[in-house]
């Protein structure tokens, strides 16, 4: 059995794989969340790193198989968030596409697009996937 800090990426990777685009070739979901086991304190930065006007995604670190941190990277910054556990993350992520009106990128817009839809309460009116409308009205 998992434990709680797990049991998130776990759903958060089934619900990607769940409402992911499928058509052509080449990748067109990735992982909006991010883990890092055991993180020592000299390789934080480059672990926290990000490019220039990359998406806001999720870094969850881990110590010894607890929750540690969660900080939101992008653009070359470090959102430092004080959730207490991954669920807590999740929410945070959702609020800085709100906070800073952005829009989801294509790669991370289905598995956001579902939690906007489940969390928030609020349809998501982006491009959906068949997947997508077929996994949402499963709920």
């Amino acid at each position: 059995m998992l434990q709680g800090d797990l049991r998130i990426p776990a759903i958060l990777a089934y619900i990607e794989k769940s409402t992911a685009f499928v058509r052509g070739k080449g990748k067109k979901t990735l992982p909006v969340l991010d883990i890092c086991y055991d993180v020592a304190e000299e390789d934080f930065v480059s672990t926290t790193s990000s490019h220039l006007q990359e998406s806001p995604k999720l870094l969850i670190l881990m110590n010894n198989n607890t929750f540690e941190m969660a900080v939101i990277k992008c653009d070359e910054r470090v959102i430092f968030t004080q959730a207490a556990d991954a669920a807590q993350a999740l929410i945070v992520l959702l609020a800085a596409y709100y906070c800073f009106q952005l829009t989801y990128p294509r790669c991370y817009s289905q598995c956001m697009g579902f939690m906007q839809q489940c969390i928030v309460g609020e349809p998501f009116v982006g491009d959906k996937s068949t997947n997508f409308k077929h996994f949402i009205s499963l709920m």
